[in-house]
């Protein structure tokens, strides 16, 4: 990949752009210079308009602030509570699985993805490459070394909820216990009181605290995207169609790809998902699957191929549970998938504000090396398609 065309593009999205944050007027600068960078080299590219919500923690609040609103009712209708609180809580786990429930009835604002189609002559199947080009909020749970707290705070959360559920079911029962304190009460206001401070939390970041400048969450990655397509323009993949997606309002919950695969109709047997995302730094990693609280397992037609292929860039497996990626959305919906990252071999940027943090901050040797590792992926990928497109490779 063209380094000097890597450095441009990096030094504009985090650069010249002091940030992107979802649903704001940088990130549609981004997206603009996305989609005119891609124009070069594929004349089917476009921006593709979407709504989405402004940001996910007003809808995480929401479902945690729920379940003071659940404990507060059982004291009048423990029944009703439970079915409501049951319902919630299925529509908590819904989302974070990447389908919209609540979210589509909190306010939605303007914003899009740049999407590249490169077409086949003789197509047996498609290749999607995904990155998303917003950046998050700068709070230490988005930062290096500090993405491991997020698995077990959102399990902590999750076994509060349901563990207002089950005072719920004993209240209804009428299993109250025969000591001073009543048992139910003590295990319902205990986890709701953990909710309802997660809630303001939740608040409080989704109000005060500013987009990161994102230089490599995800810079990195819509730069690796930019040149991939010179280098699909330079040598087509002649038997698959291929689509480079750069996603936006990643951080509002994955909206960006959840509209894309809304959006458009995919084979599930002949169509490929790599996402890529953080790849400026550190040594690489393939995903052997990823999901907060399920886990959802790569493809094995594409572990098998990075995993054959890794010495090449040194690149290891990896589990992800933690913020989740683009991936989880085809992942969930039983798309063949697969994510490229890289894990900073050291934590010490973390302890400082990621609103700091610059191109400089990205290597561009890890970013070479992703995009040809990428490619190669691509590449073999495309070399097994079945040339009877019914037929699995």
């Amino acid at each position: 990949m063209n380094e000097h065309r890597l450095k441009e593009d990096l030094a504009f999205l985090a650069g010249t752009l002091s940030h992107r944050g979802a649903n704001t007027h940088n990130e549609r600068k981004a997206a603009e210079y996305v989609a005119s960078r891609l124009e070069a080299y594929c004349p089917e590219a476009h921006l593709d308009e979407f709504y989405s919500i402004e940001s996910v923690w007003p809808l995480l609040a929401a479902f945690y602030g729920e379940f003071l609103f659940v404990a507060l009712l059982t004291h009048w209708m423990p029944l009703v509570a439970l079915v409501y609180g049951a319902v919630v809580f299925c529509l908590y786990l819904a989302e974070l699985t990447g389908y919209r429930t609540v979210s589509r009835l909190l306010p939605q604002y303007e914003t899009q993805n740049a999407v590249a189609r490169f077409l086949a002559m003789r197509p047996r199947g498609a290749l999607v490459v995904s990155a998303h080009y917003d950046s998050p909020k700068d709070i230490p749970l988005t930062r290096h070394g500090k993405h491991t707290a997020v698995r077990w705070i959102n399990l902590i959360l999750v076994l509060c909820m349901f563990a207002v559920l089950v005072s719920c079911m004993m209240d209804t029962a009428g299993l109250h216990g025969n000591g001073a304190v009543r048992i139910d009460w003590a295990l319902r206001w205990s986890a709701a009181g953990v909710l309802g401070i997660a809630s303001l939390l939740a608040l409080y970041n989704g109000s005060r605290t500013e987009p990161a400048c994102g230089a490599n969450d995800n810079a990195s990655g819509v730069a690796l995207l930019l040149g991939l397509a010179e280098r699909l323009q330079e040598s087509p993949i002649e038997n698959a169609d291929v689509w480079l997606v750069a996603t936006g309002s990643h951080s509002s919950w994955l909206n960006g790809m959840r509209f894309f695969m809304a959006d458009n109709e995919f084979d599930r047997e002949n169509s490929y998902f790599i996402n890529v995302d953080s790849v400026g730094d550190g040594g690489l990693r393939f995903t052997t699957g990823e999901g907060l609280l399920h886990f959802f397992r790569s493809a094995p037609e594409l572990l098998d191929i990075a995993e054959r292929i890794a010495p090449q860039y040194h690149a290891r497996p990896i589990r992800l549970r933690e913020w989740p990626t683009d991936a989880l959305i085809p992942l969930g919906r039983g798309f063949k998938t697969i994510g490229i990252t890289a894990e900073p071999e050291t934590t010490q940027v973390s302890s400082e504000s990621s609103r700091q943090e610059g191109p400089w901050n990205v290597n561009i040797d890890t970013l070479r090396q992703a995009g040809a590792y990428v490619e190669a992926i691509m590449r073999e990928t495309a070399a097994r398609l079945p040339e009877n497109p019914g037929q699995a490779p």
